[in-house]
């Protein structure tokens, strides 16, 4: 099987990163939380469910610690290879530098699909089409979404939505943090209202929901 090299992971990586961080000058407090966030070992650090990322008292005494090592889109979109079982990154179309950077959505798996997230949780339908969102993925893949850029995936949203999917379904991201529905949750009530809110008198949009996606993404 083909190798992918290591440099246009980090490349790929601080590319968006640099871009996420610039799409949250105005969020100042997810960023105050964001920052919370201590590592916790070389590929692990402390995560948090969405509410309790939202919340003042994520680091109260006493309160048992979660860790993630969940990857990035980045590295996800340049280790096919690594993919857990059950999702596929298609076939290369496009590539530079060694690096597959376009592939076939035929027989990948798309962003919406049942074969994707098998049996959906009761009252949700997988990642579906934006509605208030801009962004519409439709049947595209995976893989092409995270290598998605501008207005495609405006703040790279979708990129990490499908990181997540990967980090869960290899086990990097532990239930209590962070499961299929969760993702579903947040994608659903952010195309349907144009923010997600993980509890009471919160919001996320956009860059907000990405800030905590990057949380559990340490590696």
């Amino acid at each position: 099987m083909k190798q992918y090299p290591e440099q246009p992971t980090q490349t790929v990586d601080e590319s968006r990163r640099r871009f996420t961080k610039a799409g949250l000058a105005g969020s100042g407090v997810i960023l105050t939380l964001a920052s919370k966030q201590v590592i916790a070992g070389g590929t692990s650090a402390v995560c948090e469910s969405p509410s309790g990322f939202s919340s003042i008292n994520t680091s109260a005494p006493g309160k048992t610690p979660y860790y993630c090592s969940g990857r990035t889109p980045g590295y996800w979109g340049t280790h096919p290879e690594s993919w857990p079982s059950g999702y596929k990154p298609g076939q290369c179309l496009e590539s530079g530098n060694g690096t597959c950077k376009k592939f076939k959505d035929k027989s990948a798996t798309p962003f919406h699909s049942s074969v994707m997230y098998g049996t959906y949780p009761a009252g949700y339908s997988g990642f579906a089409v934006g509605s208030t969102s801009s962004t519409n993925f439709g049947s595209t893949s995976m893989m092409n979404v995270m290598w998605n850029t501008g207005n495609n995936d405006q703040y790279q949203l979708g990129a990490h939505l499908c990181a997540s999917v990967l980090n869960i379904a290899s086990g990097k991201v532990p239930a209590r943090v962070m499961t299929m529905t969760t993702l579903y949750a947040i994608w659903n009530e952010y195309i349907t209202m144009g923010y997600y809110s993980p509890m009471a008198g919160v919001k996320w949009y956009g860059p907000d929901i990405v800030t905590y996606l990057q949380s559990t993404m340490p590696a």
